[in-house]
């Protein structure tokens, strides 16, 4: 697989999957396009850095590992749309102290069995480190799970997580119904805002 090395701030658009390494000292917002493959991703993310990935899976299987450094801050939003089996595993890596991560995922699973796997990992001694994950399947038609593991070893490590999967909510169809709207369109609609245009979910990093 290729590696893209970026070392200037900015946006970057990836429309087959790559190494990543991002460079000391920069803001990067990364846009995803995963269809249809089975991949493996690493990604370095640089000292006193942030990285902003936006990805998007289209019946696709994914294994991610990603390194983070002192002072560094990854804020990731991740959807997936499903027909098939696949399996999503996210691994971080926390190798130094004072690093924020924020990750959610968004899977509409409409057939098949689809899995969510995420390990956050922390070295020995680490201070400073805030950590939270989001994760939400809505399940519409195949078998899914999530298996959210944190493993923080010291006091000075902040953790959250929240996982969940169900069907699309009633209350939000009901709202839309009562406003003209029939229930096939009310789905769509709600469809299309839980899979494209939700990263104001995040958790706001300082």
């Amino acid at each position: 697989m290729e590696t893209l090395t970026i070392n200037k701030s900015g946006t970057y658009y990836l429309n087959r999957p790559s190494n990543i390494i991002v460079k000391d000292n920069i803001r990067v917002t990364l846009y995803l396009l995963i269809k249809g493959s089975s991949e493996n991703i690493l990604i370095d993310i640089g000292n006193n850095s942030e990285l902003i990935i936006k990805e998007y899976l289209l019946n696709s299987s994914l294994s991610k590992e990603i390194n983070l450094k002192e002072n560094t801050k990854l804020n990731s939003y991740n959807a997936l749309l499903n027909k098939t089996n696949n399996e999503i595993n996210i691994t971080t890596n926390n190798l130094a102290s004072n690093s924020k991560i924020n990750m959610t995922y968004h899977f509409l699973n409409l057939k098949g069995e689809l899995s969510l796997n995420i390990i956050n990992k922390y070295n020995d001694k680490l201070k400073n480190i805030d950590t939270y994950q989001n994760s939400i399947i809505y399940n519409l038609g195949g078998i899914s799970n999530i298996k959210p593991i944190i493993m923080p070893n010291s006091k000075n490590i902040k953790a959250e997580h929240s996982s969940f999967i169900s069907n699309l909510p009633e209350e939000e169809i009901f709202m839309l119904m009562s406003r003209g709207i029939d229930r096939k369109e009310a789905e769509k609609l709600l469809i299309h805002s839980f899979l494209l245009n939700r990263e104001n979910d995040q958790k706001v990093l300082d």
